[in-house]
């Protein structure tokens, strides 16, 4: 396959790909008939892989009948990744199905984040199309410490986070991982950082979670649909800053949509936008929504305003456009925006819960240290230049 950087991804590719692996829109000729173009082809998979969604793309190939139009080398190639999706995903359960018994023993019951989430109750469907870097698992904040030791004693080893330099008290623990296993292992004492718990306070999480039955009568839960839609939202968007940084965030936007598509009428959805305008981030919602009904053909409950919608609309297409800018990787310019969105008003009401002026004034102070810090520290310096400019 060609490489990426040889390969001219458009917003049109964007909205080709979001097609073929989404199952809300009827089989359309003229979709198919660039698919089977070698160029179009490979400017869709190439989107594909850098966004983690080969296997998704693969398999909804096939489930709209277009599989046996392709070229029998697209076959295999897509095959072959598939495959390697396979095995992940299998690695993936095998650790879960460790670490829960393990935890068990000591009387912590966690609930399982994510895409790990995902995993188990079958939202991801087939199973091995939603990739993942590591497994989150939530536990009680006073059980952290505990649950912990016990995953030591059971032979997995810390991995030391030089990346993670952040000043308040981090939300997870440092990765775990045994020596013979790829697969990490992340303990949280909440489900996203301190300063987002006022959208989703952890007591709630837990006091909805819904239990999984499983062969083995393991104890384990996963939170509930509303607050999985929450949790992803609030990851991709706030946690991970795609909407400051105008970024679509295409595989965080696939798994929402998985979780759309397999919930449905779980989803309490005024619930959710109530959360969300609590804390003044609405704009954050809708704006996502947005997206999700746009690229995947997804019908959600949204606001009708013709302001919000034309708001909704321009910062969809930034973020159309900074995709298709960045497909040889990330500019300078976009990195520097990533880091000075960090002093955007909204930004620190939703992460710091401040939005009067000298409350946010020190704040901005206090990222500007933070910033600093990060600069001239070699490690952080190191792994953030490997992670940016490859």
């Amino acid at each position: 396959m060609a490489n990426r950087n040889q390969v001219a991804i458009t917003e049109q590719t964007i909205y080709d790909l979001c097609y073929w692996i989404s199952s809300n829109f009827d089989v359309d000729e003229v979709k198919l008939e660039r698919l089977i173009q070698e160029s179009k082809f490979l400017e869709i998979a190439s989107l594909a892989n850098q966004s983690w969604l080969l296997a998704a793309f693969k398999h909804n190939i096939k489930k709209k009948g277009a599989w046996d139009k392709l070229p029998s080398q697209y076959q295999d190639y897509l095959e072959d990744v598939t495959d390697v999706y396979k095995k992940r995903a299998a690695d993936l359960v095998e650790e879960i199905e460790n670490v829960i018994p393990c935890l068990n023993e000591i009387g912590v019951t966690p609930i399982v984040l994510k895409g790990g989430a995902s995993l188990i109750t079958g939202a991801s469907d087939p199973y091995y199309i939603r990739y993942m870097n590591d497994i989150d698992i939530l536990v009680r904040p006073e059980q952290l410490e505990t649950a912990t030791s016990q995953m030591i004693e059971h032979g997995y080893v810390i991995e030391d986070e030089t990346y993670d330099i952040d000043e308040y008290l981090h939300h997870h623990q440092s990765p775990l991982k045994k020596a013979n296993s790829l697969c990490y292992v992340e303990l949280h004492r909440w489900h996203f950082k301190k300063t987002l718990l006022s959208i989703l306070p952890w007591e709630d999480v837990w006091l909805s979670a819904k239990a999984v039955s499983n062969e083995k009568n393991d104890q384990v839960k996963v939170g509930s649909a509303t607050h999985q839609v929450i949790i992803n939202i609030v990851h991709s968007e706030l946690s991970d800053r795609g909407y400051f940084e105008e970024d679509i965030q295409l595989f965080q936007l696939f798994s929402l949509y998985q979780l759309v598509n397999f919930y449905q009428s779980e989803i309490d959805w005024q619930e959710i936008f109530t959360r969300f305008e609590k804390v003044g981030v609405e704009n954050v919602l809708h704006a996502r929504m947005y997206a999700l009904a746009e690229l995947f053909g997804c019908e959600l409950l949204q606001v009708r305003s013709e302001l919000v919608q034309a708001k909704n609309k321009k910062h969809f297409l930034r973020c159309l456009s900074n995709c298709t800018k960045n497909q040889s990787g990330v500019r300078l310019s976009a990195i520097v925006a990533g880091q000075l969105s960090e002093y955007n008003r909204l930004s620190i009401k939703a992460h710091y819960g401040v939005d009067s002026f000298w409350p946010v004034f020190c704040t901005r102070c206090n990222i500007l240290k933070s910033q600093l810090k990060k600069l001239f520290n070699k490690d952080y310096l190191k792994k953030f230049i490997q992670a940016n400019f490859k």
